[in-house]
């Protein structure tokens, strides 16, 4: 996965929302989305996105249900 440079909650959030698709249990996309959040590089002296800021992502992602990503 390819970190970001800005809008790293939305980010995190619609890649939760793949991993789930996908059949990722929700404590492997936690893991998962704590390696890709390392590579994040925000601009404008925005900080790293946080692991609690990464768990309520992921657990918004895992139960709702959603449709779609919000990216289409």
């Amino acid at each position: 996965m390819e970190g970001v440079t800005e809008y790293q909650r939305i980010a995190c959030f619609r890649l939760a929302l793949h991993l789930k698709k996908a059949g990722l249990s929700q404590e492997m996309a936690l893991i998962c989305l704590r390696a890709w959040a390392t590579k994040n590089r925000p601009t404008g002296g925005k900080r790293i996105i946080t692991g609690d800021e990464i768990e309520t992502q992921v657990r918004a992602a895992y139960q709702s249900t959603y449709r779609g990503c919000g990216c289409e």
